[in-house]
């Protein structure tokens, strides 16, 4: 039971700061490109893991290096480089509500690579209240615009992550250490964004980067949001399981709304109250 609380309080602590990063994000494709910011961000949050624990992981079978290479690709690569990308084509408040969608393609690779039943009726209705609760957050009755390739990425980062999901709980199970196991997932991730870099036009430039504004999100983002939140993440997904612990992704906009009414001064609107309240209740129903 203890442990059970200790895991809804990790996967509540993440989505609370991954609420932020999608405004740090954005500040920062500003000034670098999706690639930069992926690499630097990671090799803030892998040095952060390896003062942490600064010994070398041994695994317990060579075959079990496949599921950090694939936790490595969908999770980190895949993930942050479609996010990020369809930001620059998107708003935040459209990424925020597609990325939301993830619980579902968490739910469908559970099915597909674990044989998980989990497509119930009520997970998909409380999967419909959140997604119109987050909806209500983030376009405050406004007019939604449409996107289409900066829509449809953030869908696909939405995918990507419910295969992590299950790859990290494959690494849980083989019982590896929490931060050690995340450190040698942000490796393999890092080492699959070089050629990206590559191809993406990669350039490291001091006098951007060192700019105290972009240097801030940059540090913010690879500490809390890449080294801390993985490691919160992984514990959350061993602790609670796949499914439960992916509709707290549901919360990722309330997490924004409740620390931009207090920081930003942003007004909170019935749509708000609203929106939380629904995303709440959707969240109950599906976990």
């Amino acid at each position: 039971m203890k442990q059970t609380i200790k895991g809804h309080g990790a996967a509540l602590l993440s989505v609370m700061i991954w609420g932020t990063t999608f405004i740090s994000s954005k500040i920062v494709l500003a000034h670098l490109s999706p690639i930069e910011l992926l690499i630097y961000r990671f090799l803030v949050g892998l040095a952060v893991l390896t003062l942490l624990e600064p010994h070398k992981m041994v695994l317990k079978k060579k075959s079990d290096e496949v599921y950090f290479i694939f936790a490595g690709i969908t999770g980190v690569t895949l993930y942050y480089l479609l996010e990020n990308i369809s930001l620059t084509y998107t708003t935040a408040s459209n990424a925020g509500v597609i990325v939301s969608t993830a619980p579902f393609f968490t739910a469908l690779a559970a099915w597909i690579l674990r044989k998980e039943k989990c497509m119930s009726v009520r997970f998909l209705g409380g999967f419909a209240l959140a997604l119109s609760g987050i909806a209500l957050i983030s376009f405050q009755g406004g007019s939604i615009s449409l996107n289409p390739l900066g829509d449809f990425l953030a869908l696909c980062a939405a995918f990507v992550w419910g295969f992590y999901s299950v790859f990290s709980k494959w690494i849980s199970e083989k019982e590896y250490p929490v931060i050690a196991a995340t450190r040698r997932i942000i490796t393999w991730g890092l080492l699959f964004m070089i050629p990206f870099g590559f191809f993406m036009g990669f350039s490291f430039e001091p006098e951007i980067l060192f700019r105290p504004g972009v240097l801030f999100h940059v540090v913010y983002l690879g500490i809390s949001a890449s080294a801390m939140c993985f490691v919160l993440w992984n514990y959350a997904v061993d602790r609670l399981g796949v499914i439960t612990s992916g509709v707290y992704i549901y919360l990722t906009p309330v997490a924004t709304v409740a620390l931009s009414v207090p920081v930003l001064h942003e007004t909170f609107t019935w749509y708000t109250g609203a929106g939380m309240l629904l995303t709440i209740v959707g969240l109950v129903m599906s976990g």
